[in-house]
């Protein structure tokens, strides 16, 4: 299910790529290529999305566009540390430390700071990945951002791991599994607020289209009387 939804998902950006080449808008352009490449990489296709984030990483250069590059930079860093390549992960997310701070988004921030951490562990600097990652783990926890919480405390998780020390591993795991929880449930009110909103907007609109046939039906009454009436005076005359 879930893949077919990112399926789905690929041909609606495919289908906006095109718009934006005929508008000639490369910022558009920049911005679903890196849409693809997030659903490529969700799938498990690293090389694929590894092509669509260097794609939209190229229109972001020709834009010129600083925000545009952290994004794909820490996109492409993270699929390098999927694919264990710790070093070429840092020689892109090392310069987006400041960079990053500079374009004021603290989401792609905290996520540079805990891929740092994530590529450390990789190389057993354990102290730097704890450092870099409970950098990332408290900016998203300061700035309320859910699933980079969840992120960090899951690295925080395989960082113990890789120490051996499974106890602290387990107990980070078990911080990832509830904020995951919690990231369901606020999705599941969500949707459920969605439902109903939508349920009161049908009904509503049941309602005006329940009281349009009404005042039609009294319409057509008033004209059958009108009728009758007009008939029946016809009739008197004669």
């Amino acid at each position: 299910q879930t893949l077919e939804q990112y399926d789905l998902a690929i041909l609606q950006f495919k289908r906006a790529l095109r718009l934006e080449e005929e508008l000639g808008n490369k910022l558009g352009l920049a911005i679903n290529h890196q849409n693809i490449g997030d659903c490529l990489e969700l799938k498990g296709d690293l090389e694929g999305a590894l092509e669509s984030y260097r794609k939209s990483l190229a229109y972001n250069e020709e834009i010129n566009s600083d925000y545009g590059r952290v994004i794909c930079k820490n996109s492409l860093a993270q699929v390098y540390l999927k694919q264990d390549m710790p070093y070429a992960a840092l020689v892109l997310l090392e310069p987006l430390h400041e960079q990053s701070k500079t374009i004021g988004d603290f989401y792609i921030t905290s996520a540079v700071f805990i891929n740092t951490g994530w590529a450390h562990t990789q190389l057993g600097q354990y102290d730097k990945a704890k450092t870099f990652i409970q950098e990332g783990l408290e900016m998203a926890q300061n700035h309320n951002m859910p699933s980079n919480v969840l992120y960090g405390y899951r690295k925080l998780s395989d960082l113990e791991s890789k120490k051996g020390d499974f106890r602290r591993a387990y107990e980070f795991y078990k911080k990832a599994d509830e904020q995951n929880n919690e990231i369901i449930s606020a999705t599941n009110v969500r949707y459920m607020n969605d439902i109903i909103v939508r349920y009161e907007a049908e009904k509503k609109n049941n309602q005006i289209s329940v009281l349009a046939k009404e005042n039609e039906i009294v319409r057509l009454r008033l004209r059958k009387n009108q009728t009758t009436l007009l008939v029946s005076a016809l009739i008197v005359g004669l």
